[in-house]
């Protein structure tokens, strides 16, 4: 297993936000809905081998790409974490060095963690189909 799907894995493997998924290489796929898939993966933002972030992509079935949205893991874990004094300015990534793959300066944790995972679920609920309630009060259909 990989530095990546082993990141992935602690992220989406046992929650709710995708079903059915599935982890290869530094991407990670699920279902949406019946309808839409996700495709999340660890990229760079312009330098080889620095992982600062993870793009989330929405495929639909039919259509194909319907949209993609970028999560900067600085916009959750932020620079001045840890203990590592070259880290303290930086913002967290995943490096890939001398074909080895591992947290730059900065572990996560689980408040971490939960945060990135709350942020891709934000994203991915705006493309779900409202569930259709009933209102006992009202007796009428509400979304």
């Amino acid at each position: 297993m990989t530095t990546f799907e082993r990141e992935l894995r602690k992220m989406f493997d046992k929650n709710t936000v995708m079903s059915d998924t599935k982890f290869i290489g530094r991407t990670c796929y699920g279902k949406v809905n019946d309808n839409l898939n996700a495709r999340i993966e660890f990229v760079t933002c312009g330098t080889h081998g620095k992982y600062e972030a993870l793009k989330a992509t929405l495929i639909n079935k039919k259509e194909g790409v319907i949209d993609q949205s970028l999560i900067k893991l600085n916009d959750f874990i932020g620079p001045n974490r840890g203990s590592n004094e070259a880290f303290k300015a930086g913002t967290p990534y995943l490096w890939t060095y001398n074909g080895e793959t591992e947290w730059y300066g900065y572990n996560p944790t689980k408040k971490d963690y939960n945060q990135i995972i709350g942020m891709v679920r934000d994203y991915l609920d705006m493309f779900r189909e409202p569930e259709m309630e009933q209102s006992a009060e009202q007796g009428m259909i509400l979304q």
